[in-house]
């Protein structure tokens, strides 16, 4: 899954910045700096020479440790963050499956009840034709029936492959889902 994907990332990124941090609150750090300046003016030209040297000494400065429970903070919110969206992408994944479970249900009761009755009643219409109990409108009324219920099956296969590729989004990856046809 995606998100979980970023999750993980995150983790690794705030774990990367906490160890820097420690890093940084450990060892000093030096900076020297040279510069050279040339710059012309109206009466003759300007030059200059500098240096600096800066020396950081982490047990002075009293920011690295700071820094360095902040960067321990963030990392704990990502872990935080990551199970979270762990949790949230198999409760995803179990109403899909519950959707996808319910569809294929429904179409295995269209297809050993729903569709067989109908069949039935229209066989049933065109038989009592010829009888003084038969009607053609009664016989019209069984097709409808027919049509209706097929409709309604094909409607079901339809909402089986949609919930098998909401399935497969909330999984992150194809899947063979039991109870399919």
């Amino acid at each position: 899954v995606p998100e979980m994907a970023v999750a993980r990332l995150e983790i690794e990124r705030a774990a990367v910045a906490q160890r820097a941090a420690r890093i940084e609150a450990r060892w000093p750090g030096l900076e020297v700096g040279l510069d050279y300046m040339y710059m012309p003016a109206n009466h003759g030209p300007a030059q200059a020479a500098g240096a600096m040297i800066a020396v950081e000494l982490p047990g002075v400065w009293g920011g690295a440790a700071a820094t360095t429970r902040a960067t321990e903070r963030e990392h704990a919110a990502a872990v935080a963050a990551a199970r979270t969206v762990e949790r949230a992408a198999r409760l995803d994944l179990a109403v899909a499956l519950t959707r996808h479970r319910s569809a294929v249900d429904h179409r295995a009761h269209m297809v050993a009840e729903l569709v067989p009755a109908a069949e039935r009643a229209l066989d049933v219409a065109r038989r009592a034709l010829g009888t003084p109990q038969g009607s053609v409108p009664a016989v019209l009324m069984a097709l409808r029936a027919v049509a209706d219920v097929r409709q309604q099956q094909v409607m079901a296969d339809a909402e089986v492959e949609r919930t098998r590729a909401e399935v497969e989004r909330a999984a992150g990856t194809a899947v063979v889902v039991g109870g399919a046809p």
